[in-house]
């Protein structure tokens, strides 16, 4: 699903940039997923933006926003 979107075609490298680490952002993804499910109360969450590095090299948020609806 995530070769489907731009950001996905972006990790593979683009315009000669080497490829970014798409495990890392895969790991984000099936975490966020995760608190989700252990925590029902999280209304939204957001991440803007999530800082991908060269392969092997991971991934920052560095701005996250996360609304409760409790």
């Amino acid at each position: 699903m995530l070769d489907r979107t731009w950001a996905g075609v972006r990790l593979g490298g683009l315009r000669g940039a080497p490829a970014s680490d798409r495990e890392a952002v895969v790991d984000a993804i099936l975490r966020i997923g995760q608190l989700g499910q252990d925590l029902p109360e999280i209304a939204e969450l957001e991440i803007n933006p999530l800082r991908v590095y060269p392969a092997g090299k991971g991934a920052s948020a560095l701005d996250v926003r996360i609304r409760l609806d409790i």
